[in-house]
């Protein structure tokens, strides 16, 4: 791309993000944004232009292990095809022994998510301003046969200015081949097979012919647009029960409720019982008409769509994160040229970061380091009750945790590479806990949501069931 002054290093042509002769020494990292399941993005500054980036930088030995290799590719040749305001650009891409990072445009404002959780429920004004930026986002995707299936406000990123740009594209599914879009040319569904779906993306969000394997097509993407339409009105998703499992019934059963006109107004009300239709074929948006059927829908009465871009955004609440000091704990585990000198020794294991070479060395950290491990964490009396490494995702990000229950009835999290205690879960009556799979679990408090992933079959439900004793016991 013009604006990064790289070349490609094979002097492809046929690319917009060159895939540029760069490495981790290029770049001076400014913060870590987070970390997702086999990926960390950093803000980083490219020292030759002074420009920040978001590098998300992925393990390549984690992408073969786990079978994402194709989802990896088609993301990095989607972003590359596509070129929209409201989609994050792919500035460049490159590549080590050990890591394949994407260079993409940095949203500095923060998720969607944020706000909802920082604000709660938003004014239908603002409401509006994102929905029909939504809109637009997604009538360009269905254009080019792209349909996003991961439309969720984690994933809808706000600019400087306070516009949406939509990114994470690994669970695409493209209706017509990739060179077709990268033509330029508009999917024609009449003329492309029809394909079948997998579940992938998000529970709560998920359309009903997702869970049923049905026929892959944009209509997705308009439920999972009315799923995020309510929950910007009500500050939750529709669709949100005890388990994964009873996700899914409530969304099978259009199990859902509307809230009165003093929190959601009438057209509002309709607009999600449009788009909230269990046969695809019969959801708004899915029509010949397009996107165009939603745009005229009475809720966006008035809305001068050509200018959508260009009108002032809402403004946008600054979060303060409690655990922004965490920031530093990931520049010691990534892998790159950048860092390999500067690795402690751990255990005798020199040469490994020492998260790394903690979290995987198979021995318990208080064991090794000594009793007085737990000085300052635990009480003279206080016992473990339970203890597990688990990965505390926040949205789609995660941090590795040494989770603890202790006889005192408290739920502590600590970094595993220094034992340092980061928080403490109340065991009160606003703490909810859902079973998500066999090895993960979600924990709710009155502000926060976090999914524990366990890394071990059964752990979630062992975790469940204990922290729930206790919870009853000292609340009852």
């Amino acid at each position: 791309m013009a604006t990064t002054g790289l070349q490609d290093k094979g002097g492809a042509t046929t690319v917009r993000a060159p895939r540029a002769a760069l490495t981790m020494e290029d770049f001076e990292i400014e913060k870590v944004l987070g970390a997702g399941s086999f990926a960390q993005v950093l803000e980083a500054k490219l020292k030759r232009s002074g420009q920040n980036y978001a590098l998300k930088i992925m393990d390549k030995r984690h992408i073969v292990k786990e079978g994402k290799a194709e989802y990896v590719l088609r993301e990095r040749r989607v972003l590359d095809a596509l070129k929209h305001e409201g989609l994050v650009n792919l500035c460049f891409t490159f590549q080590d022994a050990h890591s394949l990072y994407l260079g993409l445009e940095l949203c500095p404002k923060g998720e969607l998510f944020d706000q909802i959780q920082e604000r709660g429920q938003l004014p239908i004004d603002d409401v509006k301003f994102y929905a029909a930026e939504v809109i637009l986002i997604l009538e360009f995707l269905h254009k080019k046969g792209i349909v996003h299936r991961d439309l969720k406000p984690e994933n809808l990123l706000l600019t400087e200015e306070g516009h949406l740009k939509l990114g994470d594209f690994g669970s695409v599914k493209l209706l017509q081949e990739i060179e077709m879009v990268a033509a330029g040319n508009e999917y024609d569904p009449s003329v492309e097979p029809e394909r079948k779906t997998s579940f992938v993306g998000t529970a709560e969000y998920a359309a009903p012919e997702v869970l049923n394997g049905g026929m892959a097509s944009t209509a997705m993407d308009w439920w999972s647009f009315g799923c995020l339409f309510y929950q910007m009105i009500v500050s939750k998703p529709p669709f949100r029960g005890g388990s994964q499992y009873l996700t899914f019934q409530k969304i099978e059963e259009l199990d859902y409720t509307l809230p009165g006109v003093g929190v959601m107004p009438l057209e509002a009300a309709d607009l999600v019982k449009r788009l909230l239709v269990t046969d695809p074929k019969e959801r708004l948006g899915s029509g010949p008409g397009g996107a165009e059927e939603i745009k005229s829908h009475p809720f966006f009465a008035g809305l001068d769509w050509s200018r959508v871009r260009e009108m002032t955004p809402p403004e946008v609440v600054e979060i303060t994160r409690k655990e922004d000091s965490e920031a530093d704990d990931f520049l010691d585990i990534i892998p790159t040229q950048a860092n390999v000198g500067h690795v402690r020794d751990v255990g005798g294991q020199r040469g490994r970061g020492a998260t790394e070479a903690f979290l995987w060395s198979g021995e318990d950290h208080h064991e090794a380091q000594g009793e007085s491990v737990w000085t300052g964490i635990l009480a003279d009396d206080e016992s473990i009750v339970k203890e597990g490494r688990v990965k505390k995702y926040k949205g789609m990000f995660y941090k590795k945790r040494l989770l603890l229950l202790t006889d005192k009835a408290r739920l502590l999290y600590l970094d595993p590479s220094n034992m340092q205690l980061k928080g403490e879960i109340p065991l009160d009556s606003r703490l909810q806990l859902t079973v998500k799979s066999d090895h993960s679990f979600i924990v709710r408090t009155g502000e926060k949501q976090y999914i524990m992933d366990t890394q071990g079959a059964k752990e979630a439900v062992n975790w469940v069931e204990s922290i729930t004793e206790m919870q009853e016991f000292i609340n009852s």
